[in-house]
């Protein structure tokens, strides 16, 4: 035992040292690491954050889309309605100018309907997808509710 008090007092202050410097060189290395986590817990939060932004935006867009194909539904049922009766008013001139043997009014050609450039509408949302018909030439188009699922394919 004596020897042991002997070496301690020879090298207790180099080996304090030593000491000293392994667990400051352990403290600064979990002080570095604990900050990069706190680093990426927090980058982790701002990017949640954005998703969230992101998500309430594509949510706000998609509900807005929902609300103009209804609205481009209705104005189509009412343009396909008013064709049809252009096209019935026409026949009906051209019924009644034959029974009275006269000339049959020359009119203007129609445009067809739908337009024979189509835009093809289109919803998606996590649970659904809607798509517009398409229908050449005066065939009546689809006036369905785009909200009412997927009939059409």
């Amino acid at each position: 035992m004596p020897t042991f008090l002997v070496l301690w007092n020879e090298y207790s202050d180099a080996l304090k040292w030593a000491v000293a410097g392994v667990v400051g060189y352990l403290g600064n290395a979990a002080q570095t690491r604990i900050k990069a986590q706190r680093n990426t817990i927090d980058s982790q939060a701002l990017a949640l954050k954005r998703e969230e932004s992101l998500t309430n935006t594509i949510v706000e867009q998609v509900s807005e889309n929902r609300d103009l194909t209804r609205s481009l539904f209705a104005c189509e049922g009412v343009l396909l309605a008013y064709h049809a009766a252009a096209i019935g008013a026409r026949l009906s001139v051209h019924e009644r100018e034959s029974l009275l043997a006269v000339a049959l009014t020359k009119f203007d050609p129609l445009p067809g309907y739908p337009p024979a450039v189509s835009v093809l509408v289109s919803r998606n949302t996590p649970t659904e997808t809607a798509d517009a018909p398409v229908v050449a030439g005066d065939q009546a188009a689809s006036t369905a509710d785009p909200g009412a699922g997927n009939t059409h394919r």
